[in-house]
């Protein structure tokens, strides 16, 4: 357990070394912990919807069945949805800069 701390100081210090680089997807290095830290709390609002869900209800039909989730199951699904939308304006957002600084503008 004390190495959890060290560990996720490691993880979101932005580096060369953990600047998210996918191929075609490239984004600035001062991006990293953002998209690392958007990154973590969509698995946890995730993890957190799974977790609160009712049964029986499979996980591609949460959407449908919203209205039956108690109250801490739907925060945890607008969590999840804000931050992953977020994470993918970050990520898009990123590449956008990257091309543009690797254009020259």
């Amino acid at each position: 357990m004390r190495h959890i701390l060290p560990a996720l100081i490691l993880l979101l210090t932005p580096t060369q070394l953990f600047a998210f680089d996918f191929g075609f997807v490239r984004g600035p290095d001062w991006m990293d912990m953002y998209v690392a830290t958007l990154l973590g709390v969509s698995l946890i609002g995730f993890l957190a919807t799974v977790a609160f869900k009712p049964r029986g209800v499979p996980v591609n039909e949460m959407y449908l069945h919203f209205g039956e989730f108690p109250i801490l199951g739907r925060i945890a699904y607008a969590l999840f949805g804000i931050a992953f939308m977020c994470l993918l304006l970050m990520v898009f957002l990123g590449m956008g800069l990257q091309r543009a600084a690797e254009a020259g503008l």
